[in-house]
């Protein structure tokens, strides 16, 4: 199946970075990270409900000792209305 547009999609995850000294935990911290695309591909993102750079979203993604998907939802392009009202014939 060809889509004309990509479709919008947005995840949530919790991201889980351990903090490190001389290769040992000394600490743990834990974010809530969202990713968005909307129909043109544009990116938004999200850390803990405030506004970030899609970059630094991304680096928690790949840098994190955990993450764990909470939710994805995709929406499918708002179909043109119709070249005549219904009824017309």
């Amino acid at each position: 199946m060809i889509q004309d547009k990509p479709r919008s999609i947005t995840r949530t995850w919790t991201v889980t970075t351990a903090h490190e000294m001389d290769r040992v935990v000394v600490m743990t911290t834990t974010h809530t990270v969202t990713l968005s695309a909307d129909h043109a591909g544009r990116l938004t993102a999200q850390m803990d409900g405030q506004p970030t750079t899609p970059q630094r979203a991304d680096y928690l993604l790949r840098t994190a000792a955990r993450r764990t998907l909470l939710s994805e939802t995709r929406t499918l392009p708002l179909l043109p209305a119709p070249a005549f009202p219904w009824g017309a014939a």
